[in-house]
């Protein structure tokens, strides 16, 4: 008999320039923000501000750089994806996990189970 586990939510931030390069292409970069190291536990929310921090970081510092490559018309984006990442044990008392893309921060766990 399969058993539940607990789930929990994981926040990703990515970082988005687009640019036209010297040939007049238009081209994208994408990168994902993370939080860095530290001594102390963070927070959800810390976290998710140093992500937003991190990630306007990189635009800044690509907008730069791509500037100086002669590109033109560069402009920066971030977005946000809510994971929810919910483990259970199959019928062969084997332990799989099920990552699903969530709506909120609040939806609920039964949502993503397993088909």
């Amino acid at each position: 008999m399969a058993r539940e586990r607990r789930g929990f939510i994981m926040v990703q931030v990515w970082a988005a320039v687009t640019y036209t390069d010297r040939a007049a292409q238009s081209q994208k970069i994408t990168e994902q923000a993370m939080s860095g190291k530290t001594k102390h536990r963070l927070t959800d929310a810390e976290k998710h501000k140093r992500k937003l921090k991190t990630a306007k970081r990189i635009i800044r510092e690509t907008i730069i750089e791509l500037k100086r490559a002669g590109a033109s018309d560069c402009k920066g984006s971030i977005s946000t994806r809510i994971l929810a990442r919910v483990g259970h044990t199959d019928d062969q008392g084997r332990r799989r996990d099920i990552v699903r893309v969530a709506e909120s921060l609040t939806q609920d766990q039964r949502d993503f189970r397993r088909p």
